[in-house]
This record gives C-alpha cells, structure tokens and sequence, in this order.
C-alpha cells in the first residue's frame, strides 16, 4: 500500500467519522448539536477537498513538467 494510498483510507475514516458525528442518534457517544451544523458542514467539506486533492496526487502520479 503507498503512502498516498494510506493517506486516501484515513481521511476516508475521517469522513465517516465526521458524517456520524452530525447524524448523531442516541446511542452515539460523540454528536453535533443542532447549533452546530456549521461547524459540521465545514468539516465534511474539508474531508472532500482533502480526498479530492489525495485523488488528484494518485492520478497524476506526482509527475511535474
């Protein structure tokens, strides 16, 4: 597994991470408010750029010309 890889599967689990925290339930040990649903929002889009930008690294195979 290279190391771009590795990096795609933990921000991955953050992204889980992140999506349960907001869905949140009752049986959940870490949840969002609902006064926090910014703050939510803004950390699942970081997890997508993150992972976008990992993607784009694994595609381009890190070549510059």
């Amino acid at each position: 597994m290279t190391r771009c890889q590795l990096k795609h599967f933990v921000l991955l689990q953050f992204l889980i991470f992140d999506t349960q925290m907001i869905v949140g339930g009752q049986k959940r040990r870490y949840q969002l408010s609902p006064e926090e649903h910014i703050f939510g929002a803004l950390q699942l889009y970081l997890d997508i750029v993150y992972i976008f930008l990992i993607v784009l690294s694994l595609v381009g195979g890190g070549r510059r010309s």
